[in-house]
């Protein structure tokens, strides 16, 4: 598998926790990373978080939510939290809008609802 491929959802599990592994090695410079590996005992920090998310979309069209690093850092449980981009959950460029991994449609459920949908309506605004 190239470091460009997008996964299928059945073969994240099993190829997830190589490529996670990888992306942890890489973003916080480890030698070696297994399974149990936390990215936080690695030395990873919240800005490195950002990095591995962008590299887990961009090489290997995956997205894991920031708040997953928070819950359970551990290469396995990053892993298994990761979804692919294409098919119902979006494109090569990202999620489609309004599609949710748990089916919900809510506002809100994603950073980007907020600057996409433009400032609130004002009782000016409204007239």
């Amino acid at each position: 598998m190239g470091s460009d491929q997008t996964l299928t959802a059945q073969e994240i599990p099993d190829a997830g926790i190589r490529i996670v592994a990888d992306v942890f090695r890489q973003v916080v410079g480890a030698t070696a990373v297994d399974a149990d590996a936390d990215f936080f005992a690695l030395g990873g920090h919240s800005l490195l978080v950002v990095e591995a998310i962008g590299l887990l979309r961009e090489h290997h069209g995956l997205s894991v939510p920031a708040r997953q690093f928070f819950a359970d850092a551990s290469v396995r449980a990053v892993a298994a939290a990761c979804v692919p981009l294409s098919g119902a959950d979006g494109g090569p460029d990202g999620p489609v809008r309004g599609a949710r991994r748990n089916g919900s449609d809510a506002p809100g459920d994603s950073a980007d609802d907020s600057a996409q949908q433009g400032p609130p309506a004002t009782e000016a605004g409204r007239r």
